[in-house]
């Protein structure tokens, strides 16, 4: 042992008297908190699988933390045994705190946002989002981030507490979602042509008998009908029931040759009369 390492040392405890019974003490002290650290570890566990909406994983982290946090304790105590002075463990113990919050402190917002989540349960898995502009499917909620699968194939990990500073849209939470297209047609508005409307939205895959479809016009034109019609369906099968009403009401209305033009986006209405649809 260099002999600088061992002045040190000497230093360190310096003006203690340290006996075998202050050896045996540190060493159960030590024991005991290594023990201590195990069934507080046990016990975050068997707490968190007993509150609903904490995952696994969320679990297991906090578990770490009481049992590092239990453990280090002990060693503290068992030092004071062997004749250690405090200050110099208490000065540690600030450095190491304050390294440890700045360098993990993006990671404790997101562990708690994520409990929040868990709790909360603005959404759980498999439910349709849309997040920080995100629009998808929910597939992972884990202690940094939830992960979402977007319609367009894409994979997005939201950090957790970013999250809690934005608006959380859940598409799913009733399972049925109302949508809306609108229809521009050649004709005069009349009860016929409502009929025909509603007769083609209704019978268009995906689109749920109840609430009705409800249809209102937009503009009312000698030579032209605007209307809106709003329809529900099931929360994740929104863009193929909008294209199932768009080519059922096409087909229907444009049967006999009249113009008409079904668009799930609204357009400014005309102030002129229009030459076409």
């Amino acid at each position: 042992m260099p002999a600088t390492f061992s002045v040190a040392i000497a230093d360190y405890f310096k003006g203690s008297t340290i006996d075998g019974w202050d050896l045996v003490i540190a060493t159960l002290v030590l024991i005991a908190a290594w023990i201590a650290s195990i069934l507080a570890a046990r016990a975050v566990r068997s707490f968190a699988h007993r509150v609903d909406g904490i995952s696994p994983d969320v679990a297991a982290m906090g578990a770490r933390v009481v049992k590092y946090f239990v453990l280090l304790i002990g060693i503290g105590v068992s030092l004071t045994f062997l004749g250690a002075s405090m200050q110099p463990l208490l000065a540690a113990a600030i450095i190491a705190a304050v390294v440890m919050f700045l360098t993990l402190r993006g990671v404790a917002d997101n562990f708690g946002a994520s409990v929040l989540l868990q709790t909360t349960r603005p959404f759980v898995i498999d439910d349709e989002v849309e997040l920080m502009g995100f629009n998808g499917i929910v597939k992972e909620l884990n202690g940094r981030s939830v992960i979402v699968h977007t319609f367009d194939g894409r994979v997005v990990h939201l950090p957790n507490s970013e999250l809690l500073e934005h608006p959380i849209v859940n598409n799913s939470v009733h399972r049925t979602r109302r949508s809306e297209v609108e229809i521009r047609v050649a004709a005069p508005p009349s009860p016929a042509l409502i009929d025909a409307i509603r007769n083609a939205v209704t019978s268009a895959a995906g689109v749920l008998p109840e609430p009705p479809p409800l249809i209102a016009l937009r503009g009312f034109e000698i030579d032209r009908t605007t209307a809106v019609v709003q329809f529900w369906h099931a929360a994740t099968n929104g863009l193929v029931t909008i294209g199932a009403v768009i080519e059922a009401v096409g087909s229907a209305i444009g049967a006999d040759g009249t113009a008409v033009v079904v668009s799930s986006t609204s357009s400014a209405i005309q102030r002129t009369p229009p030459t076409a649809v």
